[in-house]
């Protein structure tokens, strides 16, 4: 099967050619990064990336994938005529995966993927398409939320559906959602809390997920060397007093050094500088 994600009806270069072109002009556009309304973060700049979000997807699916041009980006970009603007998402092997990172914890997250779902999921299949007589087939949906926040997480691995936040519970939604929240701040004992993990939940294949995620930052370079430099931020804001924006030029510099991202931050030393100085001073991360 090809890993390419086609449309299996007509005008799907047209579609797939517009989904594309709009990750580039949101590339573009990233000298003004910070003054924008809908502000990217260091996570965003970095898994706006192919070769980043195939790291991320062979880590979550103990996969060895490479071609990265059968990775179509979908990540919403937001602007004065767009209300949804989400991290990053895309489509591989007919599936969508949708990731937020999170500073803090918060429990609406099924309802904002289900806002973001509905509009990238409204880009691939435009209204004219809803109306044929052959059912549609459309990427399988995964929502993940990476938490790195301060404040303790009770589980490594938390389930959250959309049916818990209903104002009148069911047992049988009409709707549903589930978001899995990994905590990727770093554990000084991973494997003790992977063997003790415990979830409420009923399902066997989401304890098989959440054990093998809660894993993650040894299986994905790419996020494990953003928590890296995460935590040298907050340990020069934290424990040696500097000011944030000291705080990340020293944190970037020692990342380049000891090739923890360094083409990346090489590359956006200016953006990563400044879009963490905001962000920090944004949400205290």
């Amino acid at each position: 099967m090809d890993n390419n994600f086609k449309i299996s009806y007509g005008k799907n270069d047209k579609i797939s050619h517009k989904i594309v072109d709009s990750t580039n002009k949101r590339n573009d556009d990233a000298s003004s990064i910070v003054t924008k309304r809908y502000s990217d973060n260091v996570f965003c700049m970095l898994y706006s990336d192919k070769n980043n979000l195939l790291d991320l997807y062979n880590a979550l699916n103990n996969s060895s994938h490479t071609d990265v041009d059968n990775l179509t980006v979908t990540t919403l970009k937001g602007g004065t005529y767009m209300k949804y603007k989400n991290d990053a998402s895309f489509v591989f092997s007919y599936e969508l995966y949708m990731f937020e990172q999170q500073s803090t914890i918060n429990l609406n997250m099924p309802l904002r993927y289900l806002h973001y779902g509905s509009e990238i999921y409204r880009e691939i299949y435009p209204n004219n398409y809803l109306h044929k007589r052959s059912m549609l087939k459309i990427p399988t949906p995964h929502f993940i939320t990476f938490y790195n926040g301060r404040e303790k997480m009770n589980e490594r691995v938390q389930i959250l559906r959309l049916s818990d936040m209903f104002e009148q519970k069911t047992q049988m939604p009409e709707l549903e959602l589930v978001v899995t929240v990994i905590n990727i701040n770093p554990e000084k004992d991973e494997h003790k809390i992977i063997n003790n993990m415990s979830l409420t939940c009923d399902c066997d294949e989401y304890m098989k997920k959440a054990i093998t995620n809660a894993d993650i930052l040894n299986r994905c370079k790419s996020l494990n060397d953003y928590m890296i430099f995460v935590n040298k931020v907050r340990n020069k804001t934290d424990n040696e007093g500097k000011d944030v924006r000291a705080a990340v030029i020293e944190a970037v510099d020692e990342c380049i050094n000891e090739n923890v991202l360094s083409e990346f931050f090489i590359k956006h030393r200016d953006e990563v500088i400044d879009v963490s100085v905001f962000e920090y001073d944004e949400k205290g991360v």
